[in-house]
């Protein structure tokens, strides 16, 4: 078999995911409180935590004083300015920014905490006082019920109620098993369902049908599936995502759960293959859209058709897998070279073309990373 070729590649191209939550409620209801345990406690599971405050007082400004020297710099009109002090660095901008831009900032965190953020829809945690205060900001998108009013409830409309103060460990379980990364929807766990919200009617519609399509045909995918608006829902696999199975194998000495979970992912595209069109290809074969239950993996994520060659898949698979941070470790490597001599023997393809994509992948890795962040400077 050929050399896949990690080398100077590793380190370079990563796949950056971070999962983000909001908690809002009405003024004292324990907002901040309710964040304040919920970032300590998830550094003390090893995460990197960055939050958003909401200020929505129209005067507010760190540098509120005309006689300031970074006020007066702004008033020369300094489009940014950056305060730097021994402990303290801070960066002014001239206006309110976008969420988007704002979370650009956070790329390499593994949970953004929102306090007070209502335009845009993450999961949310709804503190009150009482029942009455919890009809306003109540929503789709809602997942647990904190702060004052869950010292007296268990839970609200089908919703856990989870005080910070008495069970912080049952919130953060409560996060950590109720919010899944995706680039483009929201997704989230509400009573043993998989809720994922989609960008519209159409897109839902169009992947309930993908997903019943590949479920008659024998591959396994989550269902059975129902729509409701631009939102589909499904039952809760307990399972794990390929850069989750990465992190549980990395300190393990015994390969054969890397070996049987490399030969699987091939049946898994031997049986989409043949249940697809011909040419069609999965296309989006981001890590996290493929779930591991410890004997087969499921696919997740049908919302666009992509047609090409059987090599390109396979390549953007082992790109994944040899650069997901930290890149080019022992099981990496063994999962790529196993999904490679796998495919080549099962799909019967052309190795040589497998390894093209893979750079190209490599490229095109880098091409992501670079215009996103010169969209959000």
């Amino acid at each position: 078999m050929r050399d896949i070729g990690f080398g100077d590649y590793f380190g370079r191209y990563l796949y950056l995911f971070m999962k983000i939550l909001s908690v809002c409620g009405i003024t004292k209801s324990g907002k901040t409180t309710t964040i304040e345990n919920i970032i300590r406690e998830l550094k003390s599971r090893g995460y990197r935590v960055g939050s958003v405050k909401e200020i929505h007082n129209e005067k507010f400004a760190i540098d509120p004083e005309p006689t300031s020297n970074t006020r007066r710099h702004r008033m020369a009109g300094a489009e940014l300015v950056c305060a730097r002090g021994l402990y303290e660095t801070d960066f002014l901008f001239p206006e309110m920014l976008p969420m988007k831009k704002i979370l650009s900032f956070y790329e390499n965190y593994d949970w953004v905490v929102l306090e007070g953020v209502s335009d845009i829809p993450v999961p949310t945690i709804v503190t009150a006082h009482e029942e009455k205060d919890l009809i306003e900001k109540f929503s789709d998108m809602t997942f647990c019920v904190s702060g004052k009013i869950s010292a007296n409830i268990g839970e609200y409309r089908g919703v856990p109620a989870i005080n910070s103060l008495e069970n912080i460990t049952g919130l953060v379980d409560l996060i950590e098993n109720s919010i899944f990364r995706s680039k483009r929807n929201t997704v989230v766990l509400r009573g043993g369902v998989v809720e994922k919200h989609l960008s519209s009617v159409e897109s839902a519609e169009f992947e309930l049908a993908m997903l019943e399509k590949l479920y008659k045909s024998g591959v396994k995918v989550p269902y059975p599936v129902t729509k409701e608006g631009s939102k589909l829902k499904m039952p809760y696999i307990r399972s794990e995502t390929l850069p989750d199975l990465f992190a549980r194998l990395e300190s393990s000495s015994d390969q054969s759960e890397v070996i049987k979970a490399a030969d699987e992912l091939v049946n898994w595209f031997e049986d989409f293959y043949k249940a697809v069109e011909p040419g069609e290809i999965r296309g989006d074969v981001n890590g996290r859209n493929f779930l591991w239950d410890g004997e087969h993996w499921r696919g997740v994520d049908f919302e666009e058709r992509a047609f090409g060659e059987k090599e390109q898949d396979i390549g953007r698979v082992i790109a994944f897998a040899l650069t997901y941070d930290p890149p080019g470790t022992p099981v990496k490597i063994l999962f790529a070279e196993r999904v490679l001599r796998g495919a080549v023997k099962i799909l019967n393809i052309d190795p040589a073309v497998v390894l093209k994509y893979r750079d190209r992948e490599f490229a095109d890795m880098n091409l992501r990373r670079n215009n996103y962040k010169d969209k959000n400077k």
